[in-house]
């Protein structure tokens, strides 16, 4: 077992205790900590060929996501405050692990642009585009950059701070992103083109490039996004048709 933040308590109650915060792939759960309460996440559990590679080869998500947090706050940026992170493995790999950091009265970007009653929707994106702005120039690759995987808190009136989570894929270059890199991020905001054409024309007031050309190259990044989407969730669909076809009974004849 590796741990580092003395979280091995809390890993032991997670299964029992604590509030359901999200379900699926990886679970989230808020518990009572000190005077406050932290967010714990409990990784999906690898396969065989990635729980080996996590162990001798690669830090495992958990650790990675710790090490990040540490990094980001070097560097300036926001990140719920890590706790730790803890692995439980064995002679072949990786069997679970878990990461815990500071939990977050604040939403998601997510939320705010489904929100019909956001009462400073166009505010909010000038701040987002210049947060953005502000992780390039730094370096830092979020390759995971979601509406989803971006906390937004209201810290005065018009106002509002910016943290990452999901931070365990990340990379932090010596010098400001490539063009083609910042591109990359900013597509991931949305699907829909008039908002993709609202953060290009945001983010050029920062960025000193012909917003056409910034336009088109977002355009070109969002289309291979979706289709890579597309073909991940036709492979799980086919996958699962494979899986029943295998799991009806058969029937003997006579």
């Amino acid at each position: 077992m590796k741990t580092e933040g003395g979280i091995e308590h809390l890993v032991e109650m997670f299964p029992n205790e604590g509030k359901l915060i999200q379900a699926g792939r990886n679970t989230i759960k808020k518990l009572a900590y000190n005077d406050g309460f932290i967010s714990i996440k409990s990784f999906k559990k690898p396969n065989l060929f990635n729980s080996f590679v996590y162990k001798y080869i690669r830090k495992s998500k958990a650790q990675r996501s710790f090490i990040n947090a540490g990094k980001l706050f070097s560097l300036g940026i926001n990140t719920p405050k890590p706790i730790g992170f803890l692995e439980r493995s064995n002679v072949f790999g990786i069997k679970d692990s878990y990461y815990a950091c500071e939990h977050l009265n604040a939403i998601t970007l997510r939320e705010i642009l489904a929100s019909e009653h956001c009462k400073n929707h166009d505010g909010v994106l000038e701040q987002y585009a210049a947060f953005m702005f502000e992780l390039h120039q730094k370096g830092i690759e979020f390759i995971d950059s979601t509406p989803g995987n971006i906390l937004i808190e209201e810290i005065a009136d018009g106002q509002y701070r910016f943290y990452l989570i999901d931070i365990n894929r990340m990379k932090f270059h010596q010098a400001p992103l490539s063009f083609f890199d910042r591109m990359k991020n900013l597509s991931k905001i949305s699907e829909e083109t008039p908002l993709l054409h609202q953060i290009e024309k945001l983010y050029s007031k920062f960025y000193k490039q012909d917003t056409a050309y910034i336009y088109q190259t977002i355009l070109y990044y969002r289309s291979r996004y979706n289709i890579r989407i597309f073909h991940k969730q036709y492979f799980k669909y086919q996958l699962s048709e494979f899986k029943k076809l295998f799991s009806k009974p058969h029937l003997c004849q006579k």
